[in-house]
């Protein structure tokens, strides 16, 4: 039933406004539909409904219009309201919570402006913390693109999507479509840790005790999205190899995985997940000294001809550059070189460096480091620096990784060690 109008809500007002006080007060509605599980009615005006949408169009005024209420069961009232709405007003606030049923509803419906609006607000809302939320919502409306937009900035997001609170809500469906791809560039164990906090998140929603064999059960088949082979086999040993989330029969076989890549992998997938490619001038400074000191005389003195240091990661990461103290005479031309064990050279270039405190150094390429390789960084012929680092560390946290400095076995040095000297810091990305 319609309340009683304003007694100025035509005087001064916009054809919007007009239009948005009819719709919200239900002054002068011709029809009504029945919407949702819960059967609330919803009045509106077939003259702006026929006008807006040839679904409705259909509905109302052609040949096999509808007579009397018409029931809508499979939009939910908020969203249904929203759509009628924006037919209304043009206007409509987006939730991340209401945007894909609001979406299906337009399709549905045939406005194609709000499809627009609504798949603009998904493409720039997607982030870490609803990113599990609108994968869930585009497997459950269908919405292939939205789908494939998901896995991609989950992929690209990798370990920080895993551990949040909507990952822990996914259905088994949307949960293998991420554990499983390529494209998921992390660990193993990250992959092995996630999984296990979901199967926990899971048995509780069932009512399950905790245990092994329930994590397992729950799991099935998403649990073999693990490539286990592949994992670092101190870890598995330690965290895996004594539970009965594997029976011993896959840990045996596992195990002889490991020593003979030709043996039968059974249900475990023994593929290297895709490492993502580096983008060239985004990376993080990461500094190992603690104070910066003036070099006496305003100059670097390099008794042993060249500056070195080695310095390996726990996790994969890119290696871009390095980190230069300033040149005395305000230029300086040096030349670095970066070794894998072995003394194999992965990069050697000229560079020329300024008398800036500190100066960037990026290399032509972008070098690939895997966890717990270590490399070897080299200034040949050293620098003529006005200034060195003390109290080096020998560990720096970067994001989830750990890297570790320690002295060049390949190029000692005197006077650049862990603990002072020159190379003040890396250039890496993730």
């Amino acid at each position: 039933m319609a309340s009683s109008p304003e007694l100025d809500w035509q005087c001064n007002k916009s054809l919007v406004q007009c239009l948005e006080y009819l719709f919200t007060s239900g002054l002068a509605c011709d029809v009504t539909f029945i919407v949702g599980e819960c059967r609330t009615r919803i009045s509106a005006h077939r003259t702006i409904l026929v006008c807006r949408s040839p679904v409705f169009y259909a509905m109302l005024e052609g040949s096999l219009a509808e007579k009397g209420e018409i029931i809508i069961p499979d939009i939910s009232k908020k969203s249904f309201s929203l759509l009628l709405g924006y037919l209304y007003t043009d206007e409509i606030q987006l939730t991340v919570t209401t945007v894909m049923s609001v979406l299906s509803a337009a399709r549905k419906y045939c406005v194609d402006q709000l499809v627009k609006i609504c798949e603009e607000f998904l493409k720039s809302n997607i982030s870490v913390e609803n990113a599990c939320l609108l994968l869930e919502q585009s497997y459950m409306f269908m919405e292939e693109k939205l789908e494939t937009d998901c896995l991609r900035f989950i992929h690209d997001s990798r370990e920080k999507v895993l551990q949040t609170s909507g990952f822990l809500e996914l259905s088994d469906a949307c949960v293998k479509s991420i554990t499983e791809s390529d494209n998921l560039a992390v660990n193993e164990s990250t992959v092995y840790e996630a999984l296990i906090r979901w199967s926990e998140a899971e048995s509780c929603r069932q009512g399950l005790q905790l245990n092994d064999n329930n994590r397992r059960d729950v799991l099935g088949d998403i649990l073999y999205t693990v490539r286990f082979p592949l994992m670092d086999a101190t870890y598995f040993a330690r965290e895996i190899s004594f539970r009965d989330i594997l029976t011993s029969e896959e840990i045996s076989r596992i195990y002889r995985i490991g020593k003979n890549d030709m043996f039968n992998s059974h249900n475990f997938n023994i593929k290297r997940r895709h490492k993502p490619k580096p983008k060239r001038g985004q990376f993080d400074s990461i500094s190992r000294f603690s104070r910066t000191r003036r070099a006496r005389r305003y100059i670097w003195n390099s008794r042993s001809g060249s500056d070195s240091i080695s310095f390996k990661s726990s996790e994969h990461v890119y290696f871009h550059g390095l980190l230069t103290y300033g040149a005395h005479e305000g230029s300086e031309k040096i030349t670095i070189g970066v070794y894998r064990e072995g003394g194999n050279t992965v990069y050697r270039g000229s560079h020329e460096i300024t008398r800036s405190t500190y100066c960037k150094v990026v290399f032509d390429d972008v070098i690939s480091v895997d966890h717990g390789e270590t490399i070897d960084v080299v200034i040949h012929g050293g620098i003529h620096a006005t200034a060195y680092g003390l109290d080096g560390k020998s560990r720096v946290e970067y994001q989830n990784a750990l890297i570790t400095f320690s002295n060049s076995t390949l190029y000692p040095c005197v006077c650049t060690n862990t603990s002072r000297g020159q190379i003040p810091g890396l250039l890496l990305s993730l």
